[in-house]
C-alpha cells in the first residue's frame, strides 16, 4: 500500500523527512522510509513508501496509523498522521 506526500512551502529550505509506523505489525518496504528533499521553491514530492502488514496478521480490514515527520533544519518541524487500511480482497487460487 503506497503512502504519498508533497512538500509545500515557499521558504526554499532543505527538508528532512521520515515515515514512522505507530503499529508494530506494519513496516515499510521498497523505497527508503526517510530522506532529504533539496531546497527550492514550489511543491516537491516526497517519494512514496510502501506500508507492509506482517504476513502472519489477517489483512481483512486491518487499520494502522503511520506518521510523516518533516524537519527544515532551522527549528521548524511538522508531522502528520494518516490511517491505512489493509484489505485482502484477492481470493486464493488452488492449482491442481
Amino acid at each position: 500500500m503506497p503512502a504519498r506526500a508533497k512538500r509545500i512551502g515557499d521558504s526554499g529550505d532543505v527538508l528532512d523527512w521520515s515515515w514512522e509506523s505507530l503499529d508494530p505489525q506494519v513496516t515499510f518496504t521498497g523505497a527508503p522510509s526517510s530522506g532529504t528533499i533539496p531546497g527550492g521553491m514550489g511543491p516537491r514530492s516526497i517519494p512514496p513508501v510502501n506500508a507492509h502488514l506482517q504476513d502472519d496478521v489477517p489483512a481483512c480490514h486491518y487499520t494502522a496509523t503511520i506518521r510523516l515527520h518533516v524537519d527544515d533544519r532551522r527549528g521548524g518541524t511538522s508531522q502528520c498522521d494518516t490511517t491505512v487500511t489493509f484489505n485482502d480482497d484477492v481470493a486464493p487460487v488452488v492449482e491442481p
